[in-house]
């Protein structure tokens, strides 16, 4: 079997190198972000496929690896245009999954805070990017003490275009009397207003709902909220579209 030339090591050397940074930074992504496993997996098969052909130093090995390179590149760049779906309990993870997402969207989650309490219970984070006619959302909620809660309220309150019970909205849908002059309404008379809910996380709990900005559009809604419990010790930012 022919062996690899001087030129194929040095080639070879370098893909390997492009292999191992590849897959250092999809591992820290699946680590940090909790997505993109099977680009980890490609990056790794890349990586093995390099140092197979330079222990064996075979130029067929030289060439099918090549092949396999040249092909599944673009298949991972591809995937790294589609935004991620993002499902996470840690809120260690919290900045960069933010910091990913929007890579993405860049106004999907601009109404959150920069960092978390330190001192949180029952932490979920939740993105679904929109796809097609599917309208997406991004919510951070958890529990922690009434005095952070508190100063949360305080600092979103005043800010809030509508205040509303969380009982008035009956899966994420309320209409409004009035349409703040802050608020944008994609058609005449459209009222409607929608806000992305936990519902099982608000079952049976009395909060207020504070809508930072929203886009009137029963086909298209956006909008953007602080969701409050009225005894102080669970929140929920979200935001929709």
């Amino acid at each position: 079997m022919i062996k690899l030339g001087k030129a194929d090591c040095i080639i070879t050397i370098v893909f390997a190198f492009i292999s191992l940074i590849a897959t250092l930074f999809m591992l820290g992504m699946v680590i940090a972000v909790g997505n993109g496993i099977i680009r980890l997996i490609i990056c790794l098969i890349w990586l093995a496929m390099a140092v197979f052909v330079l222990i064996t130093k075979k130029k067929l090995f030289f060439v099918i690896s090549l092949a396999v390179w040249f092909v599944m590149m673009p298949v991972v760049a591809l995937t790294m245009l589609f935004p991620p779906f993002i499902h996470s309990y840690s809120p260690w993870k919290y900045n960069v999954q933010r910091s990913y997402i929007e890579i993405y969207n860049r106004n999907s989650s601009e109404d959150f805070p920069a960092m978390l309490p330190r001192d949180i219970r029952e932490y979920e984070f939740d993105y679904m990017p929109s796809m097609m006619q599917g309208t997406g959302h991004c919510s951070a909620r958890f529990e922690t003490s009434a005095d952070t809660v508190k100063a949360y309220e305080s600092e979103f309150a005043p800010q809030a275009i509508y205040t509303l019970t969380l009982s008035s909205f009956e899966h994420g849908e309320t209409t409004v009397d009035v349409v703040s002059p802050k608020a944008r309404q994609a058609f005449e008379n459209d009222k409607s207003l929608n806000i992305w809910i936990d519902s099982d996380y608000w079952k049976d709990t009395e909060a207020t709902v504070y809508v930072l900005s929203a886009t009137h559009n029963w086909n298209h809604p956006h909008s953007s909220a602080v969701i409050i419990s009225k005894d102080h010790t669970k929140i929920q930012f979200t935001q929709l579209g």
